[in-house]
Formats: structure tokens, sequence, C-alpha cells
């Protein structure tokens, strides 16, 4: 289904969009001056429209949903940032970014805003310290079109206009976990994982070995540890993920 058979999506041309999972929403930036939220339904046509977010006084170019504090975050040709509420109205704050935001994206392992912009400059703004700019990178010789952020090298991507792509140290409180959260749920699944093949090749192990001895008690009471060993790790992991 198309948004725009029967209701218009936007007044102007749409540039960007992002989801946010805990909403079961999405939102999208348009040339018309304003951010749109809608709640997401297979069926595009019953989407509700949630929040229409106007105040910026250009094109919105960018929009992204900060899930580490959990509110949108709009970029625009007017040289600012807004921050929005988790209901996308009222807006929360406005961010001087000096130039005009081309490219916005969030860093998942503190919450920092980082934007890319046609001024060439690359600015990151931390929410901890009232959303003050904290690292500002330059080196594209043409506008920043894109930020991919790595939370588990520190780093960021970006490209540009100029025809390069640039990689640069990203911003790290002190005391700042390595890894992003999403990232430390993995590890613990894989953690997990990796103890129940530990222990499942104890039990082939085992269970070769007293076919190949006289399988006297002794052998049996050991597999049957061995398998309980295996089911408590299992269920370990099963409450985990």
């Amino acid at each position: 289904m198309v948004i725009g058979r029967e209701e218009i999506a936007a007044d102007g041309s749409i540039y960007d969009m992002d989801y946010a999972h805990s909403n079961l929403e999405f939102g999208y930036a348009s040339a018309d001056r304003c951010a749109y939220i809608r709640r997401f339904n297979i069926d595009l046509s019953k989407a509700e429209l949630r929040a229409v977010l106007q105040g910026h006084e250009s094109d919105v170019t960018c929009i992204r949903w900060n899930k580490v504090n959990e509110n949108w975050v709009t970029g625009s040709d007017d040289c600012s940032v807004r921050i929005w509420s988790k209901e996308g109205i009222p807006c929360i704050k406005i961010i001087e970014n000096q130039g005009p935001v081309s490219c916005l994206a969030i860093d998942t392992s503190n919450g920092c805003i980082v934007t890319g912009s046609l001024d060439r400059v690359i600015r990151v703004f931390d929410s901890k310290r009232k959303d003050e700019l904290v690292q500002r990178h330059s080196g594209h010789t043409d506008a920043v079109r894109g930020i991919v952020v790595l939370p588990s090298r520190r780093q960021y991507v970006s490209v540009s206009w100029d025809q390069t792509i640039r990689v640069w140290n990203a911003f790290v409180r002190k005391g700042q976990s390595f890894v992003s959260a999403n990232e430390r749920v993995s590890e613990e699944k894989i953690s997990f994982a990796t103890q129940a093949d530990q222990t499942a090749e104890r039990i082939s192990s085992g269970v070769k070995e007293t076919n190949e001895s006289s399988q006297n008690q002794d052998d049996d009471e050991d597999r049957r540890k061995l398998e309980d060993e295996l089911q408590n790790t299992l269920n370990s992991l099963k409450l985990t993920v």
C-alpha cells in the first residue's frame, strides 16, 4: 500500500526517514519544513499520523530516532538540529549547527548526535553536557553526505561529494564502555552458546568413553551430571535471550 493515493504523506519532497522500534513508529523529513511521525501499519494507508514536527525554517533534511535518550532528532538546511519528545511534540531543544545539516547519525554507545554539513564539517553534540559541541572534524573538501557510527571501534565513517570516504576517531566519555548495549547483549549470547557447545562436546566425549569401557554405574552417573550441566547452561541461555 502507498501513502499518497488517499492522503498526501507530506507537502514537499521526502528526504529521509527512520524507524523507532520501541514505539512501532516511523518518522520522515520533508522539504515542506516539517517532519512527520506515523504509527507503523503493514497497510500504509492506515498508518496513523501521530505528530507533525514544525519549527524548522528551511527544508528538514534528516531525521533519526535516538534510542539511547528515547527522542526524535531532526536536522535542517536552517543550520539547526532539533530534539523532540518521544511523542514528537513538543520540541525539547534547538542546537545551532553553524552549517546546513546534510546528514545525521546517533552514537548508540552514548547517545551523542553526530551531524554532517554542507560546510564540510562533522560535529558531535553530547546530551550529557546539555548538547554541548564536544568534537569537530574537518578534512572533507565538499559537503558531507552520510555518516555511519561504529561503536565497537570508536569510529565514525563519513562520505562526501568530494568523492572520498574518511574514518574519524569518535567522541568517548571518560569511563565509557567500549561497546554499545546491543553489542554487549550479543557478546553474552555468544558466550552462553560457546558454553553450551563446550558442554555438549564433553557429553559426546563422555558417551564415547563409556561405550569403549564397561559402562559401569560410575560412568552413567558422570554422564547424568554432564547432561544436567548442559540443561542448566541451555536454560541460562534461554533466560538471557
